[in-house]
């Protein structure tokens, strides 16, 4: 059974992969790598809907895992942190964390392993998507009302935002491996936030972490510019 159904007619493009829509252009191969990869123990999982803070986190877990050492680059932090089901098998053999898009029921799921995720607002979410995609060569979006529609309906690629945060804080609740943040909470209470996730990943964050004019934090605010 092919796994995978194209809705290229749409305004915003898609296809279906186990009855879930991602991107038209996603490799079909890679998609069902990812979702059916099993998963190490000690393995980090980093995820959300698309726009909605992943680049911010995975620096933040660079620097956190890293104490405090900044990437050299964006490339280091795609390296180290492979988008799987985007850009397919990766030859880190052992990654410091893999980033996923996928809802919650299409993602490996283990005991042993953590997850961090992130959601935003879906006013900002909405309105970061639409720039993001009519930027990706077919997709041309231009009317902001017909995407405005489309998210609402859950016609974009990765499906309805509210349905993958609630499915996502739902299982935060019962399953202890499971951290849910928040966009929000981590721009106004940065510190609060960090120490949430170090304590998660059982790293240490020393006070003068969080003194003065700090290397650490300098990079935590910059990083946010890129996603």
């Amino acid at each position: 059974m092919i796994p995978f159904k194209a809705f290229l007619s749409m305004s915003v493009p898609y296809k279906l992969f186990r009855g879930y829509r991602v991107p038209a252009g996603a490799n079909e191969d890679w998609i069902e790598a990812a979702a059916d990869r099993h998963l190490q123990p000690g393995d980090l999982v980093i995820s959300s809907y698309p726009k909605n803070g992943t680049t911010w986190l995975q620096h933040i877990v660079f620097l956190v895992l890293r104490k405090g050492t900044a990437p050299q680059g964006m490339m280091e932090v795609i390296k180290a942190m492979p988008f799987l089901e985007q850009d397919g098998p990766s030859q880190n053999t052992c990654p410091m964390a893999l980033k996923y898009h996928l809802p919650f029921r299409l993602t490996p799921l283990s005991e042993d392993v953590l997850y961090l995720y992130i959601a935003r607002n879906p006013k900002d979410t909405c309105v970061s998507y639409y720039h993001f995609l009519k930027k990706l060569p077919g997709y041309h979006i231009e009317d902001f009302s017909k995407f405005f529609e489309a998210f609402l309906s859950g016609e974009v690629p990765y499906g309805d935002h509210l349905q993958h945060v609630l499915e996502w804080h739902e299982v935060s609740t019962l399953r202890p491996n499971v951290l849910f943040l928040t966009y929000e909470d981590l721009s106004k209470d940065t510190e609060g936030a960090l120490r949430r996730i170090a304590r998660f990943l059982r790293r240490e964050l020393h006070d003068d972490t969080f003194s003065g004019k700090n290397f650490f934090i300098d990079c935590v605010h910059r990083y946010n510019s890129e996603g």
